[in-house]
Order: C-alpha cells, then structure tokens, then sequence
C-alpha cells in the first residue's frame, strides 16, 4: 500500500490540447444518408502529414484477474518494453500498455479491451487509446486502429491515429499518422443527435476489506441510430469506480461509438456521493478518433432530465487563422485521498486523490480536481518499476480539462524528484476541443502542494 499513499502525495500530470479537423455539415449528412463527405479540405493538408513508424518489444506482461477466474469485466494487463525505430535498430525508448476489459470473452475466444498504448522516445512521449478486440488473456493477434490523444514535447498536441500490428511473438510495428496541427473554432460546430439503447455488458466489484474500499468495473452495451437514419451503430462504454462508506464515488469512463466511416472515442470523469442520482446534465469529452473522425474534438452531451437516451455530439471545426499557446500556472493541494483497492497482490492498485487549485502567490481558490490512478509494479532484472495510468479532471472557471498520464520510475527513486507530465485529451466550455500538456512539480512536501503548469494550443 506503501507505493500508491506515496505516489498519491505527489500525484503529477500531463494534458493535452489540439485542433479538430472541419467536419461540417457533411459529417451529419453522412450519417443520415450513408454517403462520406468529400474530404476536399482534409485531402489538402495530407500532404503535410507526418508518418513516424516504430517498432515495441515486449519484455514484461501481466494479467490481473479482477472478477471471476474465466475472463470479465475489468480483468487488467500491464505490459512493458522497449521501442526501435527500425525492425533491426537499436533500443531507442520503452513503450506501457495498460488494457482493461470491456466485454468479457462468452465463448468466442475474444474479449473487447479499452486499450492504452504509451511511446516514450528521447524528444517527447506520444499517447494512443483504443477499444480492441484481443484473444482472450493473450497479446493481440491482429491489427488495431488506436486514436492518438496527444503527446508532449515536439508532440504536445498531436492528434491523429496510429496502426498497431503484429510481427512475431511478442514483436509489433506501431505506425503513427500524425495530422497536420490546426486550431480550432468554438464557434465552427457540427451537431450530431443520436437515440440510444444499451444493456449492461457485464460488472464486477472488488472490496478491500483492510481500507474499507472498493473499485467497481461496469460496461455497457448497445446500439443508437442518427437523425433520419434507420441505420443503427453501435458503441460500448466503460466505468471505473473507486468507492468507500459514506464518502464520494469518483468514476472514470471511457466509450467508444462505431459510426459510419469511422469511430469516436469519448472519455470524462465524474465525483459524487454513492447512491444519489446523476448530474441532470453530463458532458463527455471527445478525445478523437478513426477514419472520418481521425483528429476529431468536441463534446458528447446527455441530458438525464430531458431523455437519458439522447446525446448530443459537438464536433469542433478548423479556424482560418492560426492558434497561439496559454499558460496557466496553479498551486494544487491534495484534500482527500482514498485508500487503494488492492487487485493482485502487489501487482495492480487503483486510488483517488481530490484537489483545490489556488493562483500561485495567493490563497485566492481557482478551482478543484479529481485524480485516479492505477498502478503496476512489476520487477526488472531485480528492480521493481513502479509503473502508473492516471486520469485527471481540473475544474477552473469556464469549464473543465481532462488529461492523461502514464509515469514509470524505479521504486528507489523518490517520487518528487522529477516534473510529471500529463497530456491534455479535451474539455468542456470554454476548454471544448483543448489540447496541450500540464507540467506538475512537487511543492513543499509539509503540506502536500504541487505547482501545476498548464500550456494549451490555441
């Protein structure tokens, strides 16, 4: 437990903030008709694209069985390596994958996991996600399409998607394609409404009868159909929930929406009381996509007073003019932290932090946050790496960001010896469509603070 109370303190990120592509009205004529849209404007700026093709190694793996024996809900692999950028090149980074599942295996062999896909390279870092579908408890033995949710570094801000495939046994090529960066334009807006109808594709929940504690793993399945269209698709959602007695539930969920001539890949966090009902109003970040919707941002709004079964997708287009960069610069301080929820052992841990955020210099409050992270702790030639996968929601005035981190560093090593770096994958409001970093540097170990450093793309 040691670790996560350790790692939680000191808890840094890293966000994310890039531009959206000009869908338009042709992305809802698509929908309703079956007909893509020209791609005249996407077309035009192909050729400014960048490729990066690299090459993952795996060295180590490990399955978490959270529920049942057989596969089920929120059964999580961690799995470590290094990168090359050759087939026959030298190590030149090391590449995390964290995988939770999604729909369990029911007889088919297969199981439909939210995967994560890190890159660690000498300039920068590049993040990717994914629903994927994997044999059963095993790597994956096909290709996969994964949305890139931004980077940092030369690669703060990247969007686009990047093509996952096997080679050898425990061999895999992992091409990039990067889009050209492009801001984006609030008031540039395609709107989307769809219909849907899901049913529970399976859940487990794990107690930790030490703390008190327990994580909740739940997905849902189903299908929608568009204005106008008779044509349904379909999508799954994902939650994770880390509870304790009389305290607040913090939830993290990831879906993912099979459309026409693409997918989008939606994620947020929510903190409430256990057993009161939900927001009257949730807003949900688009975090990208693939095919039509590679690049793509915006929101996803449900209405639960109005009807629970109607979102309302928000895709930002391009604006004319080029963007700048904001920064934004916080003292955080942790105000609650829940105990860990032990899943294996000493293998895989899941938390919750929650924060306030004041203007440096001042106690002048900005805003609150909420952090989760899970935590994997494998050992390496006889050091144990301390392997994280976090999601972090900052609530300032205006709206919200929503980040992704990954973090690894050897136990010995104190964690507040380095700057943490967390990718900004979206938001709401006014930080609809944000992309970027923030930078989260440990502050005075007596009172828990963390200076938080947040650089968006315009």
């Amino acid at each position: 437990m040691t670790i996560w109370m350790n790692r939680a303190v000191s808890a840094t990120s890293r966000l994310r903030r890039a531009a959206l592509p000009a869908l338009a009205a042709a992305v809802l004529a698509s929908l309703t008709t079956g007909v893509a849209p020209a791609m005249a404007d996407t077309a035009a700026t192909n050729a400014s694209n960048r490729t990066l093709e690299t090459f993952l190694s795996f060295k180590t793996r490990s399955v978490t069985n959270v529920g049942p024996a057989k596969s089920s809900v929120g059964d999580t692999t961690f799995a470590t390596g290094s990168v090359r950028l050759d087939a026959a090149g030298t190590e030149v980074g090391t590449f995390t994958t964290r995988a939770v599942v999604v729909v369990p295996d029911t007889g088919s062999g297969r199981e439909l996991r939210d995967t994560q896909v890190t890159v660690r390279l000498p300039e920068g870092m590049l993040l990717t996600e994914a629903f994927t579908s994997e044999p059963t408890a095993t790597p994956p033995d096909r290709p996969n399409t994964l949305v890139i949710l931004g980077g940092t570094g030369p690669y703060s801000g990247a969007r686009g998607t990047a093509v996952i495939r096997p080679v050898s046994p425990g061999e895999y090529s992992f091409t990039f394609e990067l889009l050209p960066a492009v801001a984006v334009d609030p008031d540039n807006v395609s709107i989307i409404r769809l219909t849907q109808t899901s049913a529970e594709a399976g859940s487990v929940t794990v107690p930790d009868a030490d703390q008190g504690t327990s994580v909740s793993y739940a997905a849902l399945g189903g299908t929608a159909s568009g204005q106008g269209s008779a044509r349904p698709w379909n999508g799954y959602r994902q939650a994770i929930s880390v509870s304790i007695p009389g305290g607040p539930v913090t939830s993290q969920w990831t879906a993912t929406y099979s459309l026409r001539g693409g997918t989008l890949l939606i994620g947020s966090m929510q903190q409430g009381n256990g057993g009161v009902r939900e927001p009257s109003v949730i807003t949900h970040e688009v975090l990208g996509g693939t095919g039509l919707y590679a690049g793509a941002r915006g929101t996803v709004t449900i209405d639960n007073a109005a009807d629970p079964a109607s979102l309302t997708v928000r895709l930002l287009g391009s604006a004319d003019t080029a963007g700048g960069v904001s920064r934004l610069r916080y003292k955080s301080t942790d105000v609650a932290r829940k105990p860990v929820v032990s899943l294996d052992g000493d293998l895989v841990y899941v938390g919750s932090v929650s924060n306030t955020y004041s203007t440096v210099g001042s106690q002048d409050p900005a805003g609150t946050g909420i952090l989760m992270t899970t935590c994997y702790a494998p050992d390496e030639a006889g050091v144990t790496v301390l392997y994280e996968s976090s999601r972090r929601r900052i609530d300032l005035a205006g709206g919200s960001l929503l980040g992704v981190s990954t973090f690894s560093r050897p136990i010995s090593i104190a964690s507040d010896l380095a700057t943490e770096w967390m990718v900004v994958t979206g938001g709401t409001g006014d930080y609809a469509g944000a992309v970027g970093t923030v930078a989260i540097d440990r502050g005075d170990p007596a009172d828990g603070a963390q200076f938080v450093r947040i650089r968006l793309l315009n």
